[in-house]
């Protein structure tokens, strides 16, 4: 009897800006290289929900075979905003020793995570 195969799925490597910011009495993850909206109560909750928009749109796109639905930038000011965040985080970030920012970086990672595939959503 033979067996049905499916087609291997492309490997597609994301990088997204994220903006989080309040809008309407929620919280607003802004995925700004897809200009996606996820939202929720929490931060937790709107990037959930992006990530899940994120998954449909690049699933659509590639069902259609066009490349070009992935990408749609948000307005340049959301941009900006969030390049001032990144700075802003960037200079409050306290000095610290590479053994300690090891140990800091380490107590974030999921348990048993150990390399980047294991951390792609």
């Amino acid at each position: 009897m033979a067996t049905k195969q499916s087609k291997p799925k492309p490997d597609i490597d994301l990088t997204i800006s994220v903006l989080i910011y309040d809008e309407d009495g929620y919280r607003v993850a802004h995925g700004l290289e897809m200009n996606l909206k996820g939202r929720g109560e929490t931060d937790r909750e709107a990037l959930a929900e992006l990530v899940g928009l994120v998954k449909a749109q690049v699933a659509f796109a590639l069902r259609r075979n066009e490349p070009d639905l992935i990408y749609r930038p948000a307005p340049k000011t959301y941009f900006r905003r969030f390049r001032e965040a990144r700075e802003r985080a960037l200079r409050s970030f306290p000095r610290r020793t590479k053994l300690e920012w090891k140990n800091a970086v380490s107590s974030y990672l999921p348990l048993g995570a150990s390399s980047r595939n294991e951390l792609r959503a």
